[in-house]
């Protein structure tokens, strides 16, 4: 005979719990799988291998979590449904190994989130000084950070001024002192200044009034990797304490199933009230 009353309420209750659980282990997987292969992430992390190996990490981390999550939460109602010690007691055990792992992985999301931020900052500066016009993937990738989040050079366009790209010298160059700048590239113009200028947009020696975006680059992108590294720890907390309720209700469930001494059929038969 199966469990009756509030026995019967909390093995409902558990596969419920387990339900959202397993539908949350997807939501985290789904994120995580967004945030590791999004193109536009791709591109930021391009101009810094240190800094895509940090920020890879945490993504990782948090796709395995989900992907154990997904796997448990089937695990947990269908050990509720069958009224499982067994499924139940494996379910509690590594709910509680994959909690300690989440709390392990969100330490390390948030202590290395304004580290993260830095990286990213440094990385945008150093590329824009030796970089950009030698390397043609970390150019464009600085091209498509510029049109992307609005921006230009690493604290400002000021930072154009130090650029290898434009600072080169020529054979007409050489003894010369490191020309003062008179370019940037056009990523850094507005959309009015691409219309009114086109690919002369950027260039100082021709137009005295350009139109360019006023923010720099290091801080917004900062910003970028510190807000997505935010939502997978906030999805982890949420997660958290269904977690944390799905471990004491089936524990309870497994004890109440012990007490009364129910082992299930293995027929439809167990199921018939």
């Amino acid at each position: 005979m199966g469990l009756t009353g509030c026995m019967r309420c909390l093995k409902y209750t558990v596969f419920v719990i387990n339900l959202l659980f397993w539908l949350a282990g997807m939501a985290l997987l789904g994120v995580s799988l967004w945030l590791r292969f999004n193109p536009q992430t791709d591109q930021y992390t391009v101009i810094g291998e240190e800094l895509g190996e940090r920020y890879y990490t945490a993504s990782y981390i948090f796709m395995a979590a989900g992907g154990l999550m997904t796997l448990l939460g089937f695990m947990g109602c269908y050990g509720a449904l069958r009224e499982s010690q067994c499924l139940l007691v494996t379910f509690f055990v590594l709910l509680v190994v994959l909690f300690a792992a989440e709390i392990g992985g969100g330490i390390y999301a948030y202590m290395n989130k304004d580290r993260l931020a830095k990286f990213a900052e440094d990385a945008m500066t150093k590329t824009i000084k030796y970089e950009y016009g030698r390397n043609q993937i970390q150019t464009a990738a600085v091209d498509y950070i510029q049109e992307s989040l609005k921006c230009c050079g690493g604290e400002n366009s000021d930072d154009w001024a130090h650029s290898w790209m434009f600072t080169k010298k020529t054979d007409h160059d050489l003894g010369v002192e490191e020309p003062p700048m008179v370019k940037v590239p056009v990523s850094c113009c507005t959309d009015e200044g691409k219309q009114d200028y086109g690919q002369m947009c950027g260039d100082f020696k021709t137009y005295k009034n350009l139109r360019l975006h006023g923010d720099g680059c290091s801080e917004s992108l900062g910003t970028y990797f510190r807000e997505n590294l935010d939502i997978i720890v906030g999805i982890g907390v949420s997660i958290a304490i269904f977690q944390f309720l799905g471990m004491v209700l089936a524990i309870m469930l497994c004890c109440s199933i012990r007490r009364d001494g129910y082992e299930p059929a293995m027929d439809d038969s167990a199921y018939k009230y």
